[in-house]
């Protein structure tokens, strides 16, 4: 019997299976296996154990989802301002999993200027959506995107995202954070993993925020593969360009010319010497 995993809660799974959910656990010999079910994963039952995982397409670690077709970064425009480190790291992680991003700017209620195109202007190369917690409305050009396949959710916390989710899914149990006054970020409030059948075969992974991500171990001459605004560019003098300190790089050239973003560019270098000084502390 197979079937699909829509949640999970303390090691119990909830399996979609045709028009009806079991609750299973999976087989002990995965433990030994190394080997843990994911939200997402598409599995093979016996009965209420879980006995196999199919192979995955994806698999997201922050947070724990398999078979991702899309991912919505969701940032609010403001409380909390848009930590855009984050952002890049984000694009980069789910772009070498072979997701494609887009960028959902939420709580456009709380600005004047509605929506705050600069927010976006960094982010040409991304689908990027504005819309308000407080008008379904403002979701209806992000809901005709949803063509059949699985979505992640993911960003920091307070971003809205429970707002989002009550909005999409036609609900209102989904717990809503507070901002903390003093730290003024969001208190994390989603307590599981869960896939939220929006009907059309659309599945919406309901995530926990978090403010912490670490990219992915990879080469670093590897990283400018997931800067797509790079890509457009002429080719550099060197075809092993890191575009840090060689002469006649291209990259530089557009970022001085501004062509290209110079935040986007001094967050590529951030993560450039993360990515190098992991590599060394490995020898």
């Amino acid at each position: 019997m197979r079937g699909r995993i829509l949640k999970a809660v303390a090691g119990d799974y909830w399996v979609k299976v045709k028009d009806t959910q079991i609750v299973a656990r999976p087989r002990g010999l995965f433990r030994y296996e190394n080997q843990k079910p994911a939200v997402g994963d598409e599995v093979e039952l016996e009965g209420e154990t879980i006995v196999k995982i199919l192979p995955r397409k994806n698999l997201l670690r922050r947070p724990f989802v398999a078979n991702i077709d899309a991912a919505l970064l969701v940032f609010s425009v403001k409380d909390p301002t848009p930590d855009f480190l984050l952002l890049d790291k984000l694009i980069i992680n789910v772009l070498a999993e072979g997701i494609e991003p887009h960028l959902v700017f939420s709580k456009t209620d709380l600005v004047e200027e509605d929506p705050p195109f600069d927010l976006a202007e960094d982010y040409s190369f991304l689908p990027v959506y504005f819309i308000s917690n407080m008008k379904k409305a403002s979701l209806e050009k992000l809901i005709k995107e949803l063509v059949p396949g699985t979505y992640v959710l993911a960003g920091p916390s307070g971003a809205g995202k429970s707002s989002m989710i009550n909005q999409l899914a036609g609900r209102t149990e989904a717990p809503v954070g507070e901002i903390s006054q003093r730290l003024r970020r969001g208190k994390h409030t989603t307590r599981h993993h869960e896939l939220i059948d929006l009907g059309g075969d659309v599945y919406l992974a309901d995530t926990p925020g978090f403010q912490n991500l670490e990219v992915k171990t990879m080469e670093p001459i590897e990283l400018q593969d997931y800067f797509p605004d790079f890509h457009e560019l002429d080719p550099c003098q060197f075809d092993d360009c890191l575009h840090d300190q060689e002469p006649r790089c291209q990259v530089k050239e557009a970022v001085k010319e501004g062509i290209l973003s110079q935040r986007r560019y001094d967050h590529y270098l951030r993560i450039l010497r993360e990515l190098m000084e992991r590599k060394e502390k490995q020898w």
